[in-house]
């Protein structure tokens, strides 16, 4: 699975349903009508989960859970989300969470941010917590249809869970590998954060503080320090260098002992 932008362009795993399990290709039919009842309870034992992954922002430790009834619900044994996009309604839960915590950040500032990142749901329950057994979804219709049928998949799993293993958990993964984060920025702030392209254009610049746009610091060229130059040699031939370096005074170690100084001055 590769990384794509955003939320938006064209779901490749609109046929990725059928990942959840197999055996499972119809996964609307089938089921015992005295059960309906006991998926609709279920469905409120289950709980979305997520976390950021990739880039400085995942350093800042956001985490958090939030029910999976926030989003959809049960009708005629059959997950159904609550609006065409159950994309954007996940982005709206997070955001509501992480302003809860760092409520110095306007709502729109930090759904923007995590609109921007990829958003990634375990395919099916038991799997190995690995990015490769994660699919993409997409502001699009039909990724709606594939989380209704995976969310299914975890109803019918927690169906056979113990209550003390409930509630289950549906882990959610936002890659923000290609955002940046400003060397100025406090810890939290939303309005620190751009995203670059690959070829180094910007695709989300920074926000604002205090009215004023907020850019990124100026690069101060150091300049290089001159290679060492040769010693000059002294002006004169050879031969009078060297007699005057005969006549030269002796040269005294300052650290020597003073009785040692004293007696080469005496011999002298």
């Amino acid at each position: 699975m590769s990384i794509g932008n955003g939320g938006s362009g064209t779901n490749n795993n609109s046929n990725g349903a059928g990942d959840a399990g197999n055996g499972a290709g119809d996964t609307r039919d089938g089921d015992d009508p005295n059960n309906a009842g006991d998926d609709t309870d279920l469905i409120a034992k289950i709980v979305f989960t997520y976390r950021m992954t990739g880039g400085p922002v995942a350093a800042w430790g956001m985490t958090g859970r939030f029910p999976v009834v926030s989003v959809a619900h049960m009708q005629n044994r059959l997950v159904v989300a609550r609006s065409r996009l159950i994309r954007a309604m996940i982005v709206d839960e997070v955001t509501q969470l992480i302003l809860d915590v760092y409520g110095h950040n306007s709502r729109g500032r930090v759904r923007t941010v995590l609109n921007s990142m990829n958003l990634l749901m375990l395919r099916a329950p038991g799997q190995m917590d690995h990015i490769r057994n994660y699919a993409e979804l997409y502001d699009t219709i039909e990724t709606t249809r594939d989380v209704e049928v995976r969310l299914l998949h975890f109803v019918r799993h927690a169906r056979t869970l113990p209550d003390y293993e409930l509630p289950l958990e549906v882990p959610l993964l936002f890659f923000s590998g290609r955002l940046k984060v400003h060397p100025y920025c406090i810890q939290g702030s939303f309005d620190w954060v751009c995203e670059e392209n690959p070829d180094g254009t910007t695709r989300l610049p920074h926000g604002m503080d205090h009215g004023v746009q907020i850019l990124e610091p100026v690069a101060i060229a150091i300049p290089p320090l001159p290679p060492p130059q040769p010693p000059v040699p002294a002006p004169g031939n050879a031969g009078n260098a060297a007699g005057n370096a005969g006549n030269a005074a002796p040269q005294l170690n300052p650290h020597a002992d003073s009785i040692t100084v004293h007696w080469m001055l005496y011999e002298r």
